[in-house]
């Protein structure tokens, strides 16, 4: 499809006349083309039949007898029938001619305007980082341009756009479960079982225990069980906390982060200053003789 663009005076005149609309024509340069198509058809068929016509004119001169009034009135009339084909052949000649012409003017318009527009993105563009457009914005910018040759490039433009989004809101919909609707807690929960249950095979390998090395491998599994189990319940606690009718993501925050009974010791208030000390001096031993079990 095409469009025409008139001159300043032409469009003034347009507007006396038309007050404040502007008339636009569309061109349809597939339906120029049938025009076309259709008028030297026309014009093809009008010479053949000049040339049939021409044939039997050749042949009135080989009349035996000789001519005769009605020979003669006969003739008159072909020859007359061959100037009016002849002319209607020019004109639908010259019609195609000029609706040819017309189109290729109408094609190069086109073409102008869209280069022209085309380079003053890309100029405007330049000049201004901050609205340039990412990759998959170009493509899918391609694809919308393609749309107009074939149907079936809208169609893949339009399911790639599909996809797109739904992946889009598919990734924002895991990011918030993750973060707000319990899935961070979730996945704590599986890795707390997994890690309990090593921690808990460890620790019955080290079982019986003989030697000094053997008991201390002892004790730090034995301590890394206890916290691995404890750490079974923080992440129940975190979970319910974020999950119940109306969640506590500051309590739920507050349960992730204790992973071992240590962190629980250090964290909680037993509302007795005596005991907060004990407690967090217990948590202190306990730190202090799994890091010497481990290096043992």
């Amino acid at each position: 499809m095409g469009t025409v663009f008139y001159g300043n005076f032409e469009r003034k005149k347009a507007l006396d006349y038309y007050g404040d609309f502007e008339k636009t024509i569309s061109l349809d340069y597939g339906r120029l083309d049938d025009i076309i198509n259709e008028a030297s058809e026309a014009s093809s068929m009008m010479q053949d039949y000049i040339d049939d016509l021409s044939k039997i004119v050749s042949c009135y001169g080989d009349v035996s007898g000789g001519s005769s009034e009605n020979l003669s009135n006969s003739e008159y009339y072909v020859n007359n029938k061959i100037k009016a084909l002849t002319a209607k052949k020019s004109t639908y000649s010259l019609f195609a001619n000029n609706v040819s012409a017309f189109s290729k003017f109408a094609s190069e318009k086109d073409d102008y305007v869209a280069k022209t527009i085309s380079e003053a993105k890309k100029y405007f563009v330049d000049q201004h980082d901050y609205i340039k457009s990412d990759w998959w914005t170009s493509i899918k910018e391609w694809f919308i341009d393609l749309k107009y040759s074939c149907p079936i490039f809208d169609a893949i433009g339009n399911l790639i756009n599909n996809i797109a989004e739904g992946i889009s809101s598919l990734i924002d919909d895991l990011v918030y479960w993750y973060k707000c609707n319990g899935g961070k807690e979730i996945i704590g929960v599986v890795l707390a079982f997994a890690g309990a249950i090593a921690a808990v095979v460890l620790a019955v390998l080290a079982f019986p225990a003989s030697g000094f090395v053997a008991v201390c491998a002892f004790f730090g599994a034995a301590i890394t069980a206890a916290n691995a189990i404890y750490n079974i319940i923080s992440s129940f606690q975190a979970y319910d906390a974020i999950t119940k009718e109306e969640p506590e993501p500051a309590l739920a925050k507050i349960y992730s982060d204790q992973d071992t009974i240590q962190d629980w010791l250090r964290n909680t208030d037993f509302e007795n200053n005596v005991l907060n000390h004990i407690f967090y001096g217990l948590a202190f031993t306990l730190d202090f003789v799994k890091t010497v079990c481990d290096v043992v």
